[in-house]
């Protein structure tokens, strides 16, 4: 039996992909591409009413995974982000750069055109404006509902997008400790407008990426790779305020970064 088609194996691979969703600079994606889950899981998004049970039962187990690896690591998350911000925003700037390499050889993968650099000029661009917007105005949808139902889709994009991190997305938005909060503290206001957006927005997001990957492979992964490049200067702390926490900042920067290189090596191997 294939190991996707294992009950507990998906389980435990729904816990290791809400590790992705939860820390910034971790891709989903990525992780369920390692653990052989990957494609069936776009195609059962991308198809869901197409023998619905046989989806239902294959996505349950992961669906309880990621939920519960959500849910425990916000908690964690939650208190280092209230004690530890920038030590915290340098492992996962270390994370994103290790990741970078990886990315831009799979959107290399059918060949490289100089014409790729327009797209992740323009991805770069987008995300640097948008990064720079005052506070407040950044999804460009009042507070609230509206708002909430945005950070659904960016979920959604990053679930789906292989190196990209839908945590370090919402990040840049000014989204994320705002939901790593809501979860830990169960805030079903917050947080069912999210859920509601995220459903559909996988299913758009896998018909919408199936289609760009397969007629323009490369500028969709340069547009990518430019929006990683704007993520990491807007999300850039600055410089450690102590020396102190500059000596835990740099180790974590270098820890992150190795440790992005590691899982992209095992990734191609």
């Amino acid at each position: 039996m294939e190991n996707h088609k294992s009950f507990f194996y998906r389980l435990a691979s729904g816990f290791v992909i809400g590790i992705g969703t939860v820390i910034p600079g971790v891709s989903g994606g990525v992780l369920a591409i390692i653990l052989g889950l990957y494609q069936p899981m776009v195609e059962t998004a991308a198809h869901p009413l197409k023998n619905w049970r046989k989806n239902a039962t294959f996505l349950l187990p992961i669906g309880i995974g990621v939920g519960g690896s959500v849910l425990i690591l916000s908690n964690v998350l939650n208190y280092l982000f209230n004690h530890y911000p920038i030590p915290l925003l340098y492992l996962f700037v270390g994370l994103v750069l290790g990741s970078l390499p990886a990315v831009i050889q799979v959107g290399n993968e059918e060949g490289f055109r100089l014409s790729y650099m327009v797209s992740l000029g323009v991805g770069f661009l987008i995300m640097y404006w948008i990064g720079r917007l005052p506070q407040g105005k950044v999804t460009m949808l009042a507070d609230g509902w509206l708002s909430s139902l945005w950070y659904g889709i960016l979920l959604a994009l990053g679930t789906v997008v292989p190196g990209l991190s839908s945590s370090f997305l919402l990040m840049t938005f000014g989204a994320y400790q705002k939901l790593l909060a809501a979860v830990a503290h169960v805030d079903l206001v917050t947080l069912l407008p999210v859920m509601v957006s995220f459903v559909p927005g996988v299913w758009l997001c896998s018909k919408g990426i199936s289609w760009l990957f397969k007629h323009v492979y490369g500028w969709t992964y340069y547009g990518i790779i430019g929006i990683l490049f704007a993520s990491l200067m807007v999300v850039f702390p600055g410089l450690p305020r102590t020396l102190a926490e500059g000596l835990i900042s740099v180790p974590l920067l270098i820890g992150g970064m190795w440790s992005s290189i590691c899982l992209s090596k095992y990734l191609a191997s």
